[in-house]
Formats: C-alpha cells, sequence, structure tokens
C-alpha cells in the first residue's frame, strides 16, 4: 500500500532552510484562506457591514476559479524554477493584500478575494513547498512534510491572534492586513536568495545522503532536462490522478470545511457557553495539531502513504461524529477538539507525498498540473459548503453530516483507485 519513506530528521542545514520556507508558505496560504476565514469576514462586516455569510461562500467559490491557475502555475514553475516563480508571485500576491485591506469598495474586495485565492491556493499552498519538499526529500519526504506542514496548524493557533495585535496597533483590521501584505511582499523578496531549486544545484545531496560528484552533476543535469512521458491525457486516464484528486481531495474537503468555521460553531454550541473561549479553543487545537504534522509525517514513514491516508480518512470519520456530539458536553467538544487539531496539518503532508510515491521525483510537477486542479475544486467545495449549511436551518450539523459523507467517499476512493508501486 505504498512505499515506506525513510524515518530521519537528518536533513542537512539547505534541507532544513528549504522545510522552514515550506513551512512559511503553508502558513501564508493558511492565514488568507482556510484560517483566515475565521477571522477576516466577521471583521470586515463589523467595519463596512458587508454579510459575513456571503463572504465566506464567495471566498469558497474562489477557490474553484483558482484551477485554473493550477494548471497556469504548473507550467510558470515548470519554465521559470522553483526560486524565480516563489519570488515573483509571493510579491504579487503581498500586492494583493494590501489592496484587499484598503479598499471600501465591495466588489474590488470581493475580486481581490478571488484574486488572492487563485494564487495562494496553487502556488503558496501546493505548487512551491510542495515541489521543494519532493526535489529535496525524494526518500524522507514524508518525514520532511511532517516538519513543513506544521506551518498550518501554527497559522491556526496564531493567525487570529497576530492579526488581532495588529488591529490593536494599527485600530483597523485594514492596518492589520497592510502589515501582513507588507510581511509577504518582504518574504517574496528574501525568496529569490533562499529557494534553490534543488540540492543538486548547489552542491548539496538529495534527502542529504552522501553520493559522489559525478551523481550530483549527472543528477543536475536530468532535473533540467527531464522531458515527463507523462502527457496531460495520461494523466487523465491514471486511476491514481483521480484517486489524489478526487478521493483525496474529498478529505482535504472535509477538513477545511471544519476549521474554517470552528470558532463560529464554537460560539453558539451549548447556547453560547463556549463563545468567550473559543479562539482559545482553537488555538490550542491549532497547537496540538503542531505535533499532529509530525505524526502524519511519521506514520507516512513508517506504514506506507496510502495506509496512512487511510487512517487519516478513519481518523476523520470518528472526528465529525465527536462533532455531532458537541452539544452532549465538554468532553465531547474538547475530544472533537484535539481530533480536528491533530489532523489540521495531515491532508497537507499526505497528498505531495502521495504525488511522490506515485510519480516520482522528476515527474511531479508534471502530475500536478492534473492533480492540483482537481484537488483544489474538490477541497474548496468544502468552505463553500460551510459557508452557505453554516447560515441554514440545517445548521452545522447538516455540515458535518454532508463532511462525514464526503470523508467516507473520499477514503473508498482512496482505497479502490490509488495504486502506489
Amino acid at each position: 500500500m505504498g512505499n515506506k519513506n525513510k524515518v530521519s530528521n537528518n536533513f542537512g542545514t539547505w534541507g532544513w532552510l528549504m522545510i522552514i520556507y515550506a513551512g512559511i508558505s503553508y502558513y501564508i496560504s493558511a492565514a488568507l484562506s482556510t484560517d483566515g476565514l475565521n477571522f477576516y469576514p466577521a471583521q470586515f462586516e463589523q467595519l463596512h457591514g458587508w454579510n459575513a455569510g456571503m463572504i465566506t461562500s464567495l471566498a469558497g467559490m474562489s477557490g474553484w476559479v483558482a484551477l485554473v491557475g493550477a494548471v497556469l502555475f504548473a507550467v510558470i514553475i515548470e519554465k521559470t524554477g522553483t526560486r524565480k516563480a516563489a519570488g515573483i508571485i509571493n510579491i504579487i500576491t503581498g500586492a494583493l493584500v494590501l489592496v484587499f485591506a484598503n479598499t471600501s469598495n465591495f466588489l474590488v474586495f470581493i475580486i481581490m478575494i478571488f484574486a488572492i485565492n487563485f494564487i495562494v491556493a496553487n502556488v503558496q499552498l501546493n505548487l512551491i513547498p510542495n515541489n521543494i519538499m519532493n526535489v529535496w526529500f525524494p526518500k524522507k519526504k514524508g518525514t520532511a512534510l511532517g516538519w513543513a506542514t506544521m506551518g498550518m496548524p501554527v497559522c491556526t493557533a496564531t493567525i487570529v491572534i497576530m492579526l488581532t495585535a495588529f488591529i490593536k496597533k494599527t485600530g483597523s483590521v485594514g492596518g492589520a492586513y497592510t502589515i501582513f501584505g507588507c510581511i509577504i511582499i518582504v518574504f517574496g523578496i528574501v525568496s529569490f536568495f533562499w529557494v534553490k531549486n534543488s540540492p543538486e544545484e548547489i552542491g548539496c545531496y538529495p534527502d542529504n545522503e552522501k553520493i559522489s560528484e559525478e551523481e550530483i552533476e549527472k543528477n543536475k543535469k536530468l532535473l533540467e532536462s527531464h522531458v515527463s512521458e507523462w502527457t496531460m491525457k495520461n494523466l487523465l486516464k491514471n486511476r491514481n490522478t483521480w484517486g489524489i484528486g478526487v478521493g483525496l481531495g474529498l478529505m482535504w474537503a472535509t477538513t477545511v470545511g471544519i476549521v474554517s468555521q470552528l470558532i463560529p460553531r464554537l460560539s453558539i454550541v451549548a447556547d453560547g457557553k463556549y463563545a468567550a473561549s473559543a479562539i482559545m479553543m482553537l488555538s490550542i487545537a491549532a497547537v496540538i495539531g503542531i505535533g499532529g504534522s509530525y505524526f502524519w509525517g511519521y506514520l507516512d514513514s513508517k506504514l506506507g502513504t496510502k495506509r496512512a491516508c487511510v487512517f487519516y480518512g478513519i481518523w476523520y470519520i470518528v472526528a465529525i461524529l465527536f462533532l455531532l456530539l458537541q452539544p452532549a458536553g465538554a468532553v465531547c467538544v474538547w475530544i472533537s477538539i484535539i481530533m480536528v487539531g491533530i489532523g489540521i496539518g495531515g491532508i497537507g503532508n499526505l497528498i505531495p507525498s502521495m504525488i511522490g510515491t506515485c510519480f516520482g521525483r522528476y515527474d511531479f510537477i508534471q502530475a500536478n498540473k492534473a492533480i492540483a486542479p482537481l484537488n483544489t475544486i474538490v477541497r474548496q467545495s468544502g468552505i463553500v459548503l460551510a459557508g452557505i449549511l453554516s447560515q441554514t436551518a440545517f445548521g452545522y450539523s447538516g455540515l458535518y453530516v454532508i463532511l462525514l459523507i464526503a470523508d467516507v467517499a473520499g477514503l473508498i476512493l482512496t482505497v479502490v483507485l490509488i495504486k502506489a508501486e
């Protein structure tokens, strides 16, 4: 059920620098998408009177537009290299956040949400960090991703607290996001010096495992000259493409659907009993998730990627059952929070690892041209459903039932379709 990866944290100095870079990239993507939805819709509703539920739903739909960008950005990165693409695209992202932060026009605001998601749902969340991890760590990718994807739960734990502090500093939510946009621009500039397309180009070794100078040079030339035999037509005929794209995509939709509405849900459960502590509880879940990210990387390495994916699907079935039981009391509330927390960084680890397992180091970017759009459209459906169903008579219970069905369907597709050699 999938090749097992090596469990080792010996990544070398440059390897750790790539892991930290990927972690920051994951952080930015979560801050501007899933985790941000726990914060900015309500803040801008309070500032301008815009409907928070509508903002959430439109933000989810913006991810569907992003699926077009998945192919576009994959081609750009393939042509320019990871380093240049990371620098330029992060600078553009930061500039868009500045407009998002300071406009008082609802149409411009929504256009910026679509534009930002068009980029971050593909580049900062997927293509840049995942490509770095698979090129630098072909054998240790599970463990490396376990560290890198900690950026997601770290974001969940800190982004609302950080933006709230920025609001106190600047006096407005617009000021808070202006600071954040400037941080992203600086990150983009630094990317030109930080990111390395491959370990071979700076004389390092894949997985930090020593090989001869001749092998380094051979690998470097192969990475630069490799022409994938995987055409888009062949990829779309391949069972792994659909297993990863739709099967694991449904598990991802389950995760983001839950996390994007966790604070609003905790604010109303048990007649508002947990409203005052909702942000703190989400932060606790995310702190737990930091260790959870490594846990999923460890499972990936020890059990094999496919088995870890199956375990992830089962994990969320249990988590959703406890989410449905939250009104029953504090025990169910805390068990559900802990389980969701542990799961936050898991899917971001397992999907790129599964692509690498099925298609290899050299064909990762090509395979992702087909898989990333599928992941995007399925994943964003979870956010759209969360925004719509949470505002209806079905409420969060209805949302969790739909997400439970989605998770089970994803689990079945993963088991049946993915065939990792």
